[in-house]
């Protein structure tokens, strides 16, 4: 999810590290309302989300969404090599 400005540059943090691990990774072209993202996302059928808002970002988080069941989870920046391997083996 792009939340512009900061939030902009830590989700392309985000998906360039998952783009490396070889995950598919898409980053929404601009700061849209939250709802049209999310939208935009069951459109094209993509299992899972990453949001990162103001609280996340101070943390070192952000937070997993699974689209199919809305299922979310916090995972600290510095596991998302573990991440990427879990969402390959499910893909």
């Amino acid at each position: 999810v792009n939340f512009g400005g900061t939030g902009a540059v830590y989700a392309l943090g985000i998906a360039d590290r998952l783009r490396k691990a070889g995950v598919r990774t898409e980053l929404y072209p601009d700061n849209s309302k939250l709802k049209k993202q999310i939208s935009y996302a069951d459109s094209r059928k993509i299992p899972y989300i990453i949001i990162a808002g103001e609280e996340e970002i101070s943390a070192g988080q952000f937070t997993l969404k699974e689209m199919g069941t809305g299922e979310q989870k916090r995972i600290d920046i510095k596991d998302i090599d573990l991440l990427a391997d879990d969402l390959k083996n499910k893909a």
